[in-house]
């Protein structure tokens, strides 16, 4: 259990976080190769063959993903500000989120949007580039950067009584976990209700980059991270998947396969419950198999990030050229997958470890940094609509 001995100790590695943390960011790369061939999804690119499995995939990985990351980050965001002060926690997530965020987006995503553009006609700024900022599609993959930076900023403007949390003495770990569940589902609401009060809020999207009702629906996960972390016993529950835990995901599955959409307030509730039940899924799977030093998930918890800042423009490409293809969707998908999983992995190997600009540019590390750090804080770390 590295991860609670991390949170008292301050100097344990949090080994099945990292290895979580890495997961999270390849199962992004997972989801955008099987973009392309589902059957319902109409993604940047549309193969004509999809198949409803990769339907399937993609419902699966959006279910867990994006709030296993946002509660990771919160985790690692207060373990963070119980290290430092706000400040140079604040100077810190912006050159390794930051840098990170607008190096991608003035190349590698600045050659996607080019590329999907390269049969438009007059101006490229005209045609295509301006388009695509006020549509989102220049930011892509990347939108949930701005998302983290903006919680890291809200969590340093409260670190006072979120350091001075505590649960009652008393208080049972299952009932917190319970109690945690209950309002972060709660919450999720929140957007619903903003929309159903004020439909203009639907689809509003700041500068391009910012969806905030978007951002209202994942900060219950956030801010469960940072209840979470210092809380040994609670920590331990929520990492612990028990007959309960499946009971209460087998309902709220229940609910939403045989409602079919008819109350939307029980469809949202049962959504955010299976959504919690996932994530639980996912902690308390790391903490089992993955907790343990791991030479090769120390290795890719540095290199998913890389990866996945790279892969995007890779995926678009490679399932473009393949569109034309005779090949079945499987073939196709599989040869995707493995360029954008191996290019972006070859670039992290042979060059952004090796160049201390490139690594500053892409990974947000000085040369200083290279050394001992623990890899799950360097991130803090991609669903819901959007994919990251």
């Amino acid at each position: 259990m590295s991860e609670i001995r991390g949170a008292g100790a301050g100097a344990a590695r949090l080994h099945s976080l990292d290895a979580l943390r890495s997961l999270l960011m390849l199962f992004g790369v997972l989801l955008h190769a099987a973009d392309p061939y589902a059957a319902k999804v109409r993604w940047l690119v549309a193969d004509p063959h999809g198949s409803r499995a990769f339907d399937a995939l993609v419902a699966v990985i959006h279910l867990f993903r994006m709030p296993a990351f946002f509660l990771l980050s919160g985790y690692f965001t207060m373990l963070l500000l119980r290290k430092r002060p706000a400040r140079t926690f604040l100077r810190e997530r912006l050159r390794r989120i930051g840098v990170p965020f607008v190096a991608t987006l003035l190349t590698f995503n600045l050659l996607q949007v080019a590329w999907l553009a390269r049969d438009h006609g007059g101006g490229f700024v005209a045609a295509a580039l301006a388009p695509a900022w006020h549509g989102g599609e220049w930011v892509g993959h990347l939108w949930f950067l701005a998302y983290l930076l903006a919680y890291c900023a809200l969590a340093a403007l409260f670190v006072r009584p979120l350091r001075r949390f505590a649960l009652p003495e008393k208080c049972p770990p299952g009932l917190a976990v319970a109690a945690l569940v209950a309002l972060g589902m709660a919450g999720t609401l929140l957007p619903r209700v903003l929309w159903h009060w004020q439909p203009q809020l639907a689809g509003w999207v700041l500068l391009g980059v910012f969806d905030p009702m978007e951002w209202l629906g994942y900060l219950p996960y956030f801010a469960a991270g940072l209840l979470l972390q210092g809380q040994a016993a609670a920590m331990a529950e929520f990492s612990t998947f028990g007959a309960g835990s499946l009971l209460f995901g087998a309902g709220a599955w229940t609910a939403l396969r045989f409602d079919a959409g008819h109350h939307r307030l029980l469809a949202a509730l049962a959504s955010a419950a299976l959504a919690w039940t996932a994530v639980r899924l996912a902690f308390a799977l790391c903490r089992r198999w993955l907790d343990r030093p791991s030479a090769g998930w120390r290795y890719l918890s540095d290199a998913s990030y890389t990866v996945y800042l790279l892969h995007h423009v890779v995926v678009v490409v490679a399932a473009t050229l393949l569109v034309p293809s005779s090949w079945s969707v499987g073939a196709k998908f599989a040869l995707v997958l493995c360029l954008g999983m191996g290019l972006p992995l070859a670039a992290h190997h042979y060059l952004v470890l090796r160049q201390p600009a490139l690594r500053y540019l892409f990974n947000g590390k000085r040369p200083r940094d290279v050394r001992d750090a623990p890899a799950g804080v360097a991130l803090t770390t991609s669903s819901g609509p959007r994919s990251p």
